[in-house]
């Protein structure tokens, strides 16, 4: 490592966990965006290039590269049409080489073998159109065909993007873990050492130390169930030992154990848990002989988990069993869930499975020895509840079961108790989002101000608190300003990423309800949607009770007489809309709502039967502009068609449109036509 430097590169070899080798064209407005806030919700460090100024040249990004501890490379089909793609690739691949860097190659709509061997649409992007004169080709050729012999993720293989995405940070987190804690322990403290700028100083080796290697190992077991509170805690203490005041600078452990790289920032306390806490505990009753079963539930991004976390590792050295299960949701198989948690709570007797659809059977008395306390976080589905409790008479008198979930209904017949987490207060709230935007307990300046704009807007949502102060972190005031113009169309990729998932967990039917309240009832009262939802149809008759399970999922609040919606989960609802647009083959009832959408759907007369929901603003509508009934009734699927005007109109200039609207719209569309 270099001698005395001001870089922060020299001083700490690894500022970022991951770096991102991608075709930024193809894929940067959704693949890597829905990436991005999986990354960021894990607590992950990642590198893009949008982190640097457009000014900057390709030796920064191979910097960027060195400065990595993995470099994850997606190939899709326009992969090799960039220079800058191909030589990242190489520098990434000589950093492999010299061991100082791992790779995860994506494989995005192609096949390894069509990279190993540049064929295909992904041969003619690399050698097409007079490409092969290409100066790099011999590089990006022997770089291209050593990435596939690593082992890979290939999209064919998982059912959808969102499963690739789990799959790819789950993966990292496994890498990270492999990682010898020893090496950047090494490395992090030689480089105090040159940097400090004294001579003569002797090497820093952990040979010299008394290393617990074997109460620190970070195994595939470890990752899947979540490091336990008192080994993090023991890797903790004996790195403080280790390298003393300067190891302070490290960053923090990261919940699955890793260390990230780079300065410490601590995180901030969890503003509002002790109350929160408080509250719960008085469910659980721990000091009750009774068993008791309590549900966790709330909006996405409440704090449930971080709630559940919280209570476990106050309360688990008081069971003899006892098990945090974390991310049920993401498991497919249902008697994977029920041999984990068998075997984690009999591992004293170092019991195995098998099976069978009711293992719990075959070990009930076993089980019934020892009261336990468990805690599953993130059930979606009854048949996951099926498989872990089975007929639930297989746990000890006494013993205490925490579910969290953000569908209140798939807890009710199991559930003694259930706790809704409200939301923070606005002391919490703000010192939640500034220690996240600046590091402090309060803003500054015009930031006060500024700050009230997200405080509004995230009405207590922890996630969304972080998600925005994260954001803005380091920003300018342009950018807040600029920022606060634009939350109500968009939203940020952290909190994306949570809201897709709990939205592809809905049925169709579902979806259409959760964009209709979005898109038309948001705030409407209660009694006045009911009856434009309701008709004589069967299938109309069952939205009510579509908008009724979406509250259940804490994606709608019926509360006050009116149905209304959390800001940041409408803005969420309106970016699928938009999205849709732009989709082919979408699955997504449509919703048009502005008037170059509409004119853009006429003129290019794309599939009117897929139009759900219209909401025209009149006085946008230009007054030679005549709307013909004959373009409506080709819409077979259009429900909704809501007309306005932002702005004073004449009488005249708005009954010439309506007339032709109205003729098919009294015959076909269930919610009216509003003028005001």
């Amino acid at each position: 490592m270099a001698a005395s430097s001001s870089s922060s590169s020299e001083i700490l070899p690894k500022s970022w966990q991951v770096f991102i080798n991608f075709r930024g064209a193809e894929l940067r407005d959704n693949f890597i965006s829905h990436l991005e806030g999986a990354l960021a919700l894990a607590g992950i460090k990642y590198y893009i290039d949008t982190k640097e100024v457009p000014s900057e040249d390709l030796s920064v990004l191979f910097e960027r590269i060195e400065q990595s501890e993995i470099a994850l490379s997606i190939f899709s089909s326009k992969y090799a049409e960039s220079n800058w793609c191909l030589d990242e690739l190489v520098k990434i691949m000589e950093q492999v080489k010299k061991e100082k860097l791992r790779i995860i190659p994506v494989f995005f709509n192609v096949k390894p073998e069509e990279v190993r061997e540049q064929k295909g649409e992904f041969g003619l992007k690399l050698y097409g159109e007079g490409k092969r004169k290409r100066p790099n080709i011999p590089n990006w050729e022997n770089a291209l065909q050593s990435v596939p012999s690593k082992i890979g993720l290939n999209l064919s293989n998982y059912r959808n993007e969102r499963e690739l995405v789990e799959k790819i940070v789950d993966s990292i987190k496994r890498v990270l873990a492999l990682i010898p804690l020893g090496t950047r322990v090494t490395e992090y403290l030689n480089g105090i050492s040159k940097a400090s700028g004294a001579e003569n100083v002797d090497t820093f080796s952990l040979g010299s130390y008394e290393f617990p290697y074997s109460s620190l190992e970070i195994s595939v077991t470890d990752v899947d169930y979540g490091m336990t509170p008192l080994k993090r805690q023991a890797m903790i203490d004996e790195l403080c030992r280790v390298g003393g005041e300067h190891l302070n600078e490290i960053s923090t452990l990261s919940s699955n154990g890793n260390i990230s790289s780079g300065h410490i920032e601590q995180s901030p306390p969890h503003y509002g848990i002790e109350l929160r806490l408080k509250e719960l505990e008085g469910k659980i009753q721990f000091d009750c002989v009774e068993t008791k079963i309590v549900g966790i539930v709330g909006m996405p991004g409440i704090g449930k988990t971080t709630l559940a976390e919280t209570l476990y590792r106050k309360w688990e050295h008081k069971f003899e069993r006892s098990m945090f299960f974390p991310d049920v949701s993401k498991m497919a198989s249902q008697p994977g869930l029920q041999k984990r948690l068998l075997e984690e709570l009999l591992k004293d007797i170092h019991y195995k499975t098998g099976y069978t659809e009711n293992e719990h059977e075959f070990c009930k008395d076993d089980l019934l020895e020892k009261k336990v306390f468990v805690v599953i976080d993130d059930v979606s589905s009854k048949e996951q509840l099926k498989s872990l409790f089975g007929q639930c008479d297989w746990i000890k008198k006494g013993s205490k079961i925490v579910i969290t979930s953000s569908d209140e209904s798939l807890l009710k017949e199991l559930v003694d108790d259930t706790y809704v987490v409200p939301r923070l207060n606005s002391r919490d709230s703000l010192l939640w989002f500034t220690n996240h935007a600046f590091g402090l307990d309060h803003a500054e300046g015009n930031f006060v101000k500024l700050s009230r704009h997200f405080l509004n807007y995230a009405k207590g949502n922890p996630l969304v608190l972080r998600a925005f102060g994260v954001e803005l972190h380091g920003k300018d005031e342009a950018y807040w300003e600029q920022r606060i113009g634009t939350l109500a169309q968009s939203s940020n990729k952290m909190i994306q990423y949570v809201l897709r998932k709990r939205y592809d967990e809905l049925t169709e039917r579902q979806k259409d309800a959760f964009l209709d309240v979005a898109c038309f009832f948001k705030s409407e009262n209660v009694s006045y949607v009911r009856c434009l939802v309701n008709s004589c149809e069967s299938k109309s008759t069952m939205v009510w009770h579509d908008i009724r399970d979406l509250q259940d999922k804490f994606l709608v609040n019926i509360s006050g007489g009116r149905v209304e919606m959390h800001d940041i989960v409408c803005t969420f609802a309106k970016e699928i809309a938009s999205q849709a647009l732009t989709e082919e083959n979408t699955k997504v009832h449509l919703m048009l709502r502005n008037y170059q959408d509409i004119i853009c759907w006429l003129k290019n007369k794309l599939e009117m039967k897929n139009v759900r929901g219209i909401f025209l603003d009149m006085s946008e509508v230009p007054e030679e502009m005549i709307f013909d009934s004959h373009i409506f009734s080709k819409m077979c699927n259009l429900r909704y068609l809501k007309i306005c005007t932002s702005a004073a109109l004449s009488k005249a200039k708005v009954s010439s449109h309506l007339t032709s609207i109205r003729k098919f719209a009294y015959h076909y569309i269930r919610y009216g036509i509003s003028t005001g």
